[in-house]
């Protein structure tokens, strides 16, 4: 057998083989958790009203117009709606999907770039980080979008290496750079090319990015991104300054979104987030700077190795300093940094492997775990008021710890197929921690509405009302399959809201007392808080059909 047929066998059967595992690890336990946060309900109420109007270009959450985001995740969920229903596992189908996607990405960008070795151990660093996983089992657009980008700029740095199909690998970036801005807008192209003007700056050869211009690479990126934008702008006159001004350069420089955060922000994020690899991340960097000061004695291997690695930690460099700099900061615009420091760790874990030194992995561990003792301290004095989510989450974090000291430790120490199976069983370990760890932190931080809406389905009728009062709860009208009124509240649907006559279902809460008081039946959701402020003051005869800690739902007759 050639070398050149042995390689591709064993790149296909490493492709098989991290398809089985990644399908079974992030499809395990997929469809029995409610809707939890607002994006989840979001990004299926919307998709819902696309296939009950019919209409795929015009957004619209609650009745309302919906400008925030591009329409392609949409689109998505309307196909799994169409196909599959609206069930929690095919909801979150896409988003698993794209997780897998992005494992099998690194590795054929780690396998190509670097080695096999690399590859594999970049999609197991991957798949096994934290915020990764958790993100890969929630409805929204942030994991899709971030795998859009990555593949963009992995695409174009793989045209500018000495590889095959550089033009279809650079009309594959264009597309995706594409996919991307449909996904979540101009950061799909802003992104990548702060990438590689940064990169070609620190190279001080800006020519290369000639390299990176193509006539038909536009022509592709103009011919999948700009049909909607055109056709929305055709039948909507106020979405251009909505979406372009409001939702990309105000968002970014002003508060006007009031997700306004410390400029260090996504450090902490970042150092949980890639648990448990902070420290072979970080034993990347070292590697990284160490390269750097002999580079001038390295060999044409070392050298592609030592280029490649710098464009990783750029790009890494890069999306942590622009989301930094925003004005406007949630915890999964991080997500496009994950990619490139899993390909990073993955590399520097070769590197020990390939050492002979059999505690080169050891200090990773212990690493961790003095990371995540500090984690657990800072985490107690965050939390010193909910005895309950203390307890939690010291829990998962001495749990984690221990998941990093075998996950990046013990393996390691073993060759041949010993090392191999112990390598599956830590694995297999990694996969019932996070399948535990994940669901429970994030149902203890926002928990669904789902319970509440059990006990109205039971009891409403067409001609009643269902109103929430002075909030919005995105995953109600999806659980009660129609559009509810909001009394008090504008939010996110403040541009809907002006831009069409909402007035009988969108109202100030002076409005909405007249309702309740009325002949017809009306159900309303609100927090505890809100009706305990309203019952202090207006005594209306009223029952409460049911309460959560923090929810309750009651009628007025």
């Amino acid at each position: 057998m050639s070398t050149t047929s042995f390689v591709a066998r064993t790149f296909w059967k490493d492709i098989g083989l991290l398809c089985t595992f990644l399908v079974c690890f992030f499809s395990y336990d997929l469809g029995n958790r409610p809707f939890a946060t607002p994006d989840e309900g979001r990004y299926v109420e919307i998709p819902r009203e696309m296939v009950v109007t019919g209409d795929l270009i015009t957004p619209r959450l609650n009745g309302v117009k919906y400008f925030e985001k591009p329409p392609l995740f949409y689109w998505l969920q309307v196909g799994a709606i169409r196909t599959c229903g609206i069930h929690f596992w095919s909801m979150r189908l896409w988003p698993m999907l794209f997780a897998i996607l992005g494992c099998l990405m690194v590795y054929i960008a780690g396998h190509v770039l670097f080695s096999r070795h690399t590859g594999l151990y970049a999609a197991g660093i991957l798949s096994t980080t934290l915020l990764y996983y958790v993100h890969s089992r929630l409805i929204i657009l942030d994991l899709v979008v971030s795998i859009f980008i990555s593949t963009t700029l992995l695409l174009a740095y793989g045209s500018l290496q000495s590889l095959a199909r550089k033009k279809e690998m650079l009309l594959g970036a264009y597309a995706c750079a594409a996919l991307a801005c449909l996904t979540k807008g101009l950061i799909g192209i802003v992104l990548p090319g702060l990438v590689f003007v940064v990169w070609l700056i620190l190279k001080r050869d800006m020519r290369i990015i000639l390299n990176l211009f193509s006539f038909g690479g536009i022509a592709v990126f103009l011919a999948i991104a700009a049909p909607w934008h055109i056709w929305v702008c055709l039948r909507n006159a106020d979405f251009a300054y909505f979406y372009f001004i409001g939702e990309h350069f105000l968002r970014y420089t002003t508060n006007v979104h009031q997700r306004f955060q410390p400029f260090l922000f996504f450090a902490p994020v970042l150092i949980l987030g890639v648990f448990p690899w902070t420290s072979a991340i970080g034993s990347a960097i070292r590697d990284l700077f160490d390269t750097y000061k002999k580079r001038k004695a390295l060999v044409d291997q070392e050298v592609s190795s030592y280029e490649t690695t710098l464009f990783l930690a750029v790009w890494s460099g890069v999306v942590f300093l622009f989301f930094s700099f925003s004005h406007s900061k949630l915890i999964p615009y991080i997500l496009p940094i994950f990619p490139s420091v899993a390909l990073l760790g993955g590399q520097a874990l070769r590197k020990r492997e390939e050492s002979q030194n059999p505690y080169a992995f050891y200090h990773l561990g212990y690493i961790d775990v003095v990371l995540t003792v500090i984690l657990c301290g800072y985490g107690i004095y965050e939390l010193l008021e909910d005895t309950q989510l203390k307890a939690l989450f010291l829990t998962e974090a001495l749990r984690i710890s221990i998941f990093s000291l075998v996950a990046v430790s013990l393996p390691f120490f073993f060759k041949g197929m010993q090392g191999q199976f112990l390598k599956a069983l830590t694995w297999t370990f990694v996969l019932i921690s996070l399948n535990t760890i994940a669901p429970k932190v994030q149902e203890k931080i926002k928990s669904s509405i789902k319970p509440l809406t059990e006990a109205v389905a039971l009891n409403v009728r067409p001609q009643d009302r269902v109103f929430c009062l002075e909030m919005y709860y995105q995953d109600l009208p999806v659980y009660l399959n129609q559009l509810v009124d909001v009394a008090g509240w504008k939010g996110e649907l403040a541009f809907g809201i002006h831009a069409e006559d909402t007035s009988y279902r969108m109202m100030p809460s002076q409005d909405f007392w007249s309702i309740f008081q009325g002949k017809q039946r009306v159900f309303v959701f609100t927090r505890k808080s809100i009706y305990e402020r309203y019952w202090q003051q207006l005594r209306f005869s009223h029952k409460i059909l049911a309460e959560t800690e923090q929810d309750i739902v009651f009628i007025n007759r």
